[in-house]
């Protein structure tokens, strides 16, 4: 796997010198991202039989990301990766393979390959011939040019532009979240403000969640007072475990989680936050912390647009920095519950500031 991911991270620095595409379709698994279009991510097995195989024990032949276009005379493998794997690669990648994802970049026409925690990527343009579907979002030229290509050009509003840009994928990013096999396009926050419950006997990290819920909810802004609540339980696993598998046995991680619960129009109704204090230090610990609120409160997933952000998967810093805070603002002073993506998309356009 340390051999893969170092080719994989070599192209990914390639692709770095490139203009940030504008536009992408998001699929897991094996789904159409676009009518005529489909992409899939994950293992495969050459050998007969397959189903009847213990998958959990047995390492695929190989790994595969593509991306294929429906033709009259079926489908036709457009972008083709694959990754060899041994058999001690397989029990790290077959506990993520339900959160791959691929994104099939319009503006630059390649693709990104996520595994959950890592980010590689490899380029192979698609054929002239491809055809590009009704749906898809075009970007101008000049947006689709690399920096280099830029030079010598000065627009006032270029910086403005950029940061909206950036915040556009940013921030759909980190707020909707691939769960059970797919991603739910629709948005979910507090619109009470919770109360905050702490069971710890750890007066140092108690003093770090309420720090953290008071910054978030300073972000966040007035919210009328209510009833529910965001509780933290902060101890050894021999203590935790129980009360978590009791709450919600699919709370498996072994030193941090959370869980949320909300209603039918996606306001949150309850959250509940379980750092495991004997099985990481201090600093680890107050990183979890900060990962989990933001979780709580409606950011659950995690972007490398902005590195500085504590929803980058490569920060492990343990307080939130100013973007954080400012798509906190962003999404409890401008969108409702529920929200979709494309409307997302439009109250950025028009309020992110």
């Amino acid at each position: 796997m340390k051999l893969i991911l170092g080719v994989l991270l070599a192209l990914s620095v390639a692709l770095a010198a490139e203009a940030a595409p504008s536009s992408f379709w998001d699929a897991s698994k094996n789904a159409e991202i676009a009518p005529g279009y489909k992409a899939f991510a994950g293992p495969v097995w050459n050998t007969p039989n397959n189903d009847s195989r213990d998958l959990d024990r047995t390492p695929p032949d190989f790994y595969r990301v593509s991306i294929e276009k429906k033709t009259a005379q079926g489908w036709e493998t457009l972008i083709e990766k694959k990754f060899a794997l041994s058999d001690v690669d397989w029990p790290r990648l077959k506990t993520i393979r339900t959160e791959q994802i691929i994104r099939y970049h319009e503006a630059t026409r390649r693709v990104a390959f996520f595994l959950k925690g890592d980010h590689a990527t490899f380029v192979q343009p698609l054929p002239s011939s491809a055809s590009t579907p009704a749906n898809a979002t075009i970007v101008s030229t000049e947006e689709a040019l690399p920096p280099s290509d830029m030079a010598g050009k000065t627009d006032p509003n270029a910086p403005v532009a950029a940061d909206l840009a950036k915040a556009k994928r940013f921030v759909p990013d980190v707020v909707f979240y691939v769960e059970k096999g797919k991603r739910e396009y629709l948005s979910k926050r507090w619109v009470t403000r919770p109360r905050l419950e702490l069971i710890s006997q750890d007066k140092s990290l108690s003093a770090t969640a309420t720090a953290l819920y008071e910054v978030i909810f300073e972000a966040a802004g007035p919210l009328p007072p209510g009833e529910n609540k965001i509780t933290v339980y902060l101890g050894p696993a021999k203590e935790l475990t129980p009360i978590r598998n009791k709450l919600s046995p699919q709370m498996k991680e072994n030193t941090w989680s959370y869980w949320t619960n909300w209603n039918a129009k996606r306001e949150f109704t309850q959250a509940t936050i379980f750092i495991l204090t004997d099985r990481m230090d201090d600093y680890a610990a107050r990183h979890a912390l900060a990962r989990c609120f933001m979780g709580a409160v409606g950011f659950p997933d995690t972007s490398k647009e902005y590195k500085e952000s504590i929803l980058n998967p490569d920060n492990q810093a343990g307080e939130l920095s100013p973007i954080d805070k400012r798509v906190i603002s962003f999404i409890y002073k401008n969108t409702a519950p529920g929200i979709g993506r494309e409307a997302l998309l439009a109250q950025l356009s028009q309020h992110w500031k």
